[in-house]
């Protein structure tokens, strides 16, 4: 979304099509939470708990070093790129292309209305089998790679 901001401000182009994944409108009032997580300042321990409460994780990764340091590290960069992100709320429609939203079935709902208000195109939301992880299935994964190259082609490129 970022990007695509910044595109459109700096050289007037803008996406052909945006694709988000488990993912709240840039907008959406559902980050305010995501905002007062302190778990930046928690101990390693908390934050594999964390992690471990999302899932996606093999728990017999976790004891390994090499693997535990380096996934604490990107958890906590993740969580900061999210609670640092700033997005000003703008008028109606700052697109024109469409959107396609993806989530896990399994996975906690996410509002999806908002981005109603970023484009004049159509939005798609597919909730696909699995959880917050649910690009791990391989038929999701197939899926998604079909419904991308579907919509880049019908972009007329």
């Amino acid at each position: 979304m970022g990007l695509g901001l910044h595109l459109k401000g700096e050289y007037g182009l803008e996406p052909i099509h945006l694709f988000a994944s488990e993912a709240h409108a840039p907008q959406s009032e559902a980050f305010l939470p995501i905002k007062s997580i302190s778990i930046c300042e928690t101990e390693d321990e908390d934050v594999l708990t964390f992690i471990q409460i999302l899932g996606g994780t093999l728990p017999e990764l976790l004891p390994n070093e090499d693997i535990r340091k380096p996934l604490i590290h990107t958890f906590r960069e993740d969580l900061r790129v999210l609670q640092t992100y700033s997005f000003e709320k703008a008028e109606r429609n700052i697109f024109s292309s469409d959107i396609t939203c993806f989530n896990g079935s399994e996975d906690k709902p996410l509002i999806f209305s908002a981005w109603h208000d970023l484009t004049s195109g159509a939005i798609s939301f597919y909730r696909l089998p699995g959880d917050h992880f649910y690009l791990l299935e391989p038929s999701n994964e197939i899926f998604l790679t079909k419904h991308i190259t579907r919509c880049i082609e019908n972009a007329g490129l």
